[in-house]
């Protein structure tokens, strides 16, 4: 079914909202592929409905609830911090030179050999 400019032009919001399917849904977005005018609209209403979404709130809690969770926080046992951390001994610095005594060593051994 071949639709005009204007036909598509009105399920425009139906695009955005995602409610078009199947062959109308292929329609719409291979006319959107030709027609800037279109695809500019396309953008501002996508625009305008996520102003939208933020515009709303969600239901507001009881009143009550915040008291619920202030007592219920004063209530929780003070922290204490914790204790520093122990501090390890430190090992001598010789170990770290072995590895390179090591490769010295076999270097020279492969050498004489």
């Amino acid at each position: 079914m071949m639709h005009t400019h204007e036909q598509f032009a009105d399920d425009l919001v139906l695009y955005a909202l995602g409610e078009l399917a199947g062959a109308e849904r292929q329609e719409m977005e291979e006319h959107l592929y030709t027609c800037a005018a279109c695809r500019r609209e396309l953008q501002a209403l996508r625009g305008d409905l996520g102003l939208l979404g933020l515009s709303s709130s969600g239901p507001q809690p009881p009143a009550r609830a915040k008291e619920r969770l202030m007592r219920a926080i004063a209530a929780e046992p003070p922290r204490v911090p914790a204790a520093a951390p122990v501090e390890l001994p430190r090992r001598s610095l010789w170990w770290a030179w072995v590895p390179t005594f090591v490769a010295v060593a076999l270097f020279f051994l492969a050498v004489g050999v």
